[in-house]
């Protein structure tokens, strides 16, 4: 994690505009005790301060637009130097960014539309030199990038559909152990693509951190039933029943999805970059996927396979940014040789809690150091989701 501490250290700089609690109500336009008054009046336009004299502007941003707004300073090369956050409509927020020398314009961000600049203002007299910039992640960018994703999963998603064909025809079969190994093959593909969120049309096929696992079958259909069933000597036909429904909802997802959209929305795009690895250490880390598979390297794989997918698309952004992410991947594959290791140890005989415990501090602590170091691609697309 040191090897990102800077980096982090300039993106709490140029965020530390987040300003103070509301101010009560007053004029829309001129001075009050905290400064200039920068009225954000509609979604279409975005005020032009006056010209700052020193090295910190005293402003009260005065929001009638009716909407949430986040504004943030910008250089003529669209570099973001300090931002205040979610100022709500009829709210008043003091904000006194420090600035260096130069030309800068405000930018208005509004929930769910493009960004809007204001005029020029100038800066002078200042002595903050070299202040904390960076270049604001765009809708466009983020929204690229999880549709080239998207288009990738949707060249693989019929291998996924062939593996479930082939779960069903195990479980019909009658043969547990060819069974159970193909539950693992279609299950590890499932995790892959990311739907943990939901996010996908049609039926939800694994629950995740809802159900805990015990002695009684989930309550949920989808990928865990099955799973219960295979590892909790459930008579074979009974599995059938709920293997065919899982089959029938992979079939409608794929389905829909062949002939529609499905890239994550580009708010949550940079988010899911951490938060499955973050979900990982949450639930699977606590044996609450654990349905009697005891297949936590099989997941842990799946995951990392899943975040390394979404990392390939938002590389050239955030690589634009200054991030250097060949450190992240070199820990994405120790995870997964990690992972290897211990499937060859426990996997499919011994749940995570049972696991030596050298070895459960060596996974979790370097899953930990993942989720550290994938934390900072979503925190380098704030400003972008604002």
């Amino acid at each position: 994690m040191h090897r990102l501490l800077p980096l982090l250290a300039a993106f709490a700089l140029v965020l530390s505009g987040c300003a103070s609690a509301p101010q009560e109500a007053g004029s829309e336009s001129g001075t009050t005790d905290d400064g200039e008054v920068v009225a954000v009046r509609d979604t279409y336009s975005c005020p032009t301060p006056a010209d700052v004299t020193g090295s910190q502007a005293r402003w009260t941003v005065a929001n009638t637009s009716g909407t949430v707004v986040a504004v943030y300073v910008a250089d003529d090369q669209g570099n973001a130097y300090q931002v205040i956050e979610r100022v709500g409509s009829s709210a008043r927020r003091a904000w006194s960014p420090k600035l260096q020398d130069g030309s800068f314009h405000l930018v208005c961000v509004f929930r769910n539309t493009s960004s809007i600049a204001g005029g020029t203002f100038q800066v002078s007299g200042s002595s903050v030199a070299d202040a904390p910039t960076i270049k604001p992640v765009t809708e466009s960018e983020v929204a690229s990038a999880s549709v080239a994703h998207a288009a990738k999963q949707r060249q693989v998603m019929p291998r996924w559909v062939t593996l479930d064909d082939a779960l069903l025809s195990a479980v019909r079969s009658g043969d547990r152990v060819q069974a159970r190994q193909a539950w693992l093959a279609a299950y590890g593909a499932y995790r892959a693509f990311d739907d943990s969120n939901g996010s996908w049309p049609g039926t939800f096929l694994a629950d995740f951190g809802s159900t805990v696992p015990g002695q009684d079958a989930p309550e949920v259909e989808g990928y865990h039933r099955v799973e219960w069933g295979l590892w909790n000597d459930e008579p074979m036909t009974e599995i059938a029943t709920h293997a065919e429904t899982l089959n029938a909802g992979v079939h409608e997802i794929a389905d829909t999805l062949e002939s529609g959209s499905f890239a994550l929305p580009s708010a949550d795009y940079g988010l899911r970059t951490h938060e499955v690895i973050e979900e990982l250490e949450r639930f699977d880390l606590q044996d609450l996927r654990d349905f009697g598979s005891h297949s936590l390297p099989t997941a842990i794989i799946a995951d990392v396979d899943s975040e390394q997918q979404m990392l390939d698309e938002t590389d050239p952004v955030v690589s634009a940014r200054g991030l250097d992410t060949a450190a992240i991947r070199a820990q994405m594959d120790l995870v997964r040789a990690t992972a290897r290791d211990m499937d060859s140890t426990y996997g499919g005989r011994v749940a995570f809690a049972q696991w030596d415990q050298v070895d459960r501090e060596k996974v979790s602590s370097q899953i930990a150091e993942l989720n550290q170091e994938l934390a900072v691609v979503a925190t380098m697309t704030v400003i972008r989701r604002m």
